[in-house]
């Protein structure tokens, strides 16, 4: 990170950061409502698979902005060149 693009890179993580908060703040309230449902009807819990997708959709957020964001991969090389010349 350098000065000329601090400015930039801070309003990508924070674009990035309120994408992840307001989807926590979904997959509580579809946690939350389906134990709600469940202990009002006496099921037997909730299925495991809410979970998954809440997971699944965390962690694909993630990528995306990964993905989107990185010029044609040139971060993830960039990272990869500082760690081998510290290994080395």
């Amino acid at each position: 990170m350098t000065p000329s693009n601090r400015a930039a890179l801070q309003h990508l993580a924070l674009g990035l950061i309120a994408w992840l908060n307001a989807e926590m703040v979904r997959l509580f309230a579809c946690i939350q409502c389906v134990i709600i449902k469940a202990a009002s009807e006496s099921m037997g819990g909730f299925n495991p698979a809410l979970l998954l997708i809440g997971l699944v959709v965390l962690f694909g957020t993630i990528g995306w902005h990964i993905f989107i964001n990185a010029p044609s991969g040139k971060v993830v090389h960039a990272g990869l060149a500082a760690h081998r010349r510290r290994n080395n």
